[in-house]
């Protein structure tokens, strides 16, 4: 008699614990379980892999900005404890900086007229970016790596992966 009360009490947690599975999975009956994990794991897997995306862009932006002093291998383990938006903000952060140290680029004549502007033919720039009371690269490179380790220091905080950074000392 023990050996079927221990029997059912077994069944009766296992049954309780399928409720939960079920419930926790959106589904009706036991049958419709595997395919729904099995649905869920393509999906994560594809988040999977527009993280690692992400991360690779917002890495490339960030190269970008500081150049040789962003170190690819460190962030990429930092990013990868957080969640996909916080990267993105990260990514969009250093590709703003990126602008700011590389500018915009793009063309140096104006409308149709072939002829470069005064100056641009003797070797020197169209315009002086420090000349008119901009900051460096090298100083817009410090700038935006402060920037960037402040907000990935403030992502692991808001994720509870504040355990991650190495206290300075």
């Amino acid at each position: 008699m023990a050996a079927s009360q221990t029997q059912t009490i077994a069944l009766t947690a296992a049954n309780s614990v399928l409720g939960q599975v079920r419930a926790a999975l959106g589904v009706e009956n036991d049958a419709d379980i595997t395919s729904k994990l099995a649905t869920l794991s393509a999906q994560a897997a594809d988040g999977a892999v527009y993280k690692t995306k992400v991360t690779e862009q917002a890495c490339g932006a960030g190269v970008r900005a500081l150049g040789e002093a962003f170190n690819t291998e460190t962030m990429k383990a930092m990013l990868s404890h957080l969640p996909v938006s916080e990267i993105e903000k990260i990514g969009a952060t250093y590709e703003a900086q990126a602008q700011a140290a590389l500018g915009g680029g793009g063309r140096h004549t104006e409308g149709e007229n072939p002829d470069l502007p005064a100056g641009a033919a003797n070797g020197t720039a169209p315009t002086n970016a420090q000349a008119a009371g901009q900051k460096s690269p090298e100083q817009l490179q410090t700038e935006a790596k402060e920037m960037a380790r402040a907000d990935a220091i403030a992502a692991l905080k808001n994720t509870g992966r504040s355990n991650l950074l190495k206290e300075d000392k």
